[in-house]
């Protein structure tokens, strides 16, 4: 009886063992994936310019590396809102709340806005 549960406490050591491993390198495999999907169609979405007015920027403080992250609302004649994030500090700052102007995006990327 006393060798049965070392056997059961043992495949059970070994499960825990070699599963945890097992199921963080899935995690990362399938962020990856997700990761390469949303790069990949972002990609091949169409580059498009349209009127739009700054509606709202704000900034997430820094984190654990020191990197701020910047945001910038848009909506578009249409009342769709758009939100993206903002690659550097330099062209989040040249955004101020309430212009109209062009907005380029590409997919859920960034690409440019130009005052009128």
């Amino acid at each position: 009886m006393e060798n049965i549960m070392y056997t059961i406490l043992g495949l059970i050591l070994i499960a825990a063992i070699v599963g945890v491993p097992v199921a963080v390198i899935l995690l990362i495999i399938r962020s990856v994936k997700r990761d390469s999907k949303r790069r990949r169609e972002n990609q091949n979405a169409p580059l498009l310019t349209v009127s739009a007015q700054m509606i709202k920027k704000w900034r997430e403080p820094a984190d654990d590396y020191g990197s701020t992250t910047y945001y910038a609302r848009f909506q578009l004649q249409n009342s769709c809102v758009l939100t993206f994030g903002m690659k550097s500090a330099s062209e989040y700052k040249k955004l101020t709340v309430g212009d109209v102007g062009l907005l380029t995006y590409q997919g859920e990327w960034y690409r440019g806005f130009v005052r009128l």
